[in-house]
C-alpha cells in the first residue's frame, strides 16, 4: 500500500504562489525571503507592510506605524505558538 503524505506546503502554500505568479507577483527564493524577513523568527515582510501601510495611512507617524506592524507581528507570534502548542498535545 502507498502511503499518502499530504503537506502544508505542497496543499496550501505551493499552489497559492502559482496562483500569485499567474497574476503578476514575482516569487521569491528562500533565501530572499529569508532576508526580507529579517530571519527565519519573523513573519513579516516589514518594508514591503510599512510601505503599503504607510500609503495607505499617510496621516500616521513614522512612530505610529513602527507600533501597528509591531502590535501585529506580536498577535501573529502568539498564534502561532498557540497552534504549535495545539499541535504537540
Amino acid at each position: 500500500m502507498t502511503e499518502l503524505t499530504i503537506t502544508k506546503a505542497g496543499s496550501v502554500q505551493f499552489p497559492v504562489v502559482r496562483r500569485a505568479a499567474g497574476i503578476g507577483w514575482t516569487p521569491l527564493t528562500l533565501q530572499a525571503a529569508m532576508h526580507k524577513r529579517g530571519g527565519e523568527a519573523r513573519m513579516l515582510f516589514r518594508d514591503e507592510f510599512g510601505g503599503k501601510l504607510d500609503t495607505f495611512n499617510s496621516w500616521m507617524s513614522a512612530a505610529a506605524l513602527r507600533q501597528v506592524i509591531d502590535g501585529l507581528t506580536a498577535t501573529l507570534r502568539k498564534g502561532v505558538r498557540r497552534r504549535r502548542c495545539r499541535l504537540s498535545r
